[in-house]
């Protein structure tokens, strides 16, 4: 795929919208980098992709997640490129699940935003105490009232510290308090702890006691 600033564009910048629709399109996406592109005159041009913003509208479980593909006799995993694309990246599940994204996986992002009416977020790991997904906010906002968000076996857990007791404004946003099916946590680390975690009160909108 070639992909150049748009003519006329003072700044040499262009937005586009890249559409996955397998598992060879994350490869592609996280291997895209600086590309020298020599014109006519023979001079080099660099053109640098910078991925922003992310949404997933179609589930991404253990088919994805577990599958890979030689390079030069090397297993690689889909599951690391999707990995190296998220991270830091605001990225918006659109009634769209993840699901298996075991711990081991090391998967972090930017903000998670969920909307629609059913969203679940999952890992495949047989004990549900532990981080599998880290993410710097978490947005709930979009989901639908009397809407089904699920967390599954074990912890997203957001980046910083909060309060316990403490609502908004500390890593999650909503705007709903109809919402079931939560048998996961969502988790932030006790303001002046020394690793306690706190888990998000989904019904009472606020940080409490880890259970």
């Amino acid at each position: 795929m070639d992909l150049k600033p748009a003519d006329g564009d003072k700044d040499g910048k262009v937005d586009v919208d890249w559409t996955i629709i397998d598992q060879e399109g994350w490869k592609k996406l996280a291997n895209l980098s600086s590309k020298t592109v020599f014109t006519s005159e023979n001079t080099a041009t660099v053109y640098t992709y910078v991925i922003k913003d992310i949404t997933i509208q179609k589930t991404i479980d253990q088919t994805f997640f577990g599958a890979s593909y030689d390079v030069n006799g090397v297993t690689k995993y889909y599951r690391d490129d999707f990995r190296t694309v998220v991270y830091g990246k605001k990225v918006t599940l659109d009634n769209a699940s993840l699901t298996q994204c075991n711990s081991s996986y090391g998967i972090s992002m930017g903000e998670l935003y969920v909307k629609g009416t059913t969203v679940t977020i999952g890992s495949g790991d047989s004990a549900n105490i532990k981080t599998f997904l880290n993410v710097s906010k978490f947005d709930y906002s979009g989901m639908e009232a009397s809407s089904t968000l699920t967390i599954n076996n074990g912890y997203i857990q957001v980046a910083g510290t909060a309060q316990l007791n403490g609502k908004n404004g500390v890593g999650v946003t909503n705007n709903i308090t109809s919402i079931s099916g939560t048998n996961g946590k969502l988790v932030i680390t006790k303001l002046g702890s020394s690793g306690e975690l706190l888990e998000w009160d989904f019904a009472n909108q606020k940080w409490a006691n880890l259970k």
